[in-house]
């Protein structure tokens, strides 16, 4: 591996991280050096702590929607 490669990667990981910190994108490319919008998705990459705020956020709603009643996914019997 390079000087090059691995810093690149560093600096790729270091903006994932903060991509991951529901930082606002113009936040986000300021520390990159960005000026156009296109370069931003290219540091948003799935990850676990997104997938668990879009799960927990559902679930915020579908509790709030039944009126916060037991929990819907224990079944009796």
């Amino acid at each position: 591996m390079t000087g090059h490669s691995c810093s690149h990667d560093l600096r790729h990981t270091g903006n994932h991280l903060a991509a991951d910190m529901d930082v606002p994108t113009k936040n986000l490319m300021a520390r990159r050096g960005h000026d156009k919008e296109r370069a931003a998705p290219r540091y948003q990459h799935r990850s676990a702590r997104g997938d668990r705020i879009i799960a927990d956020g559902l679930d915020a709603l579908v509790r709030a929607k039944l009126g916060n009643q037991a929990d819907p996914r224990r079944h009796s019997g």
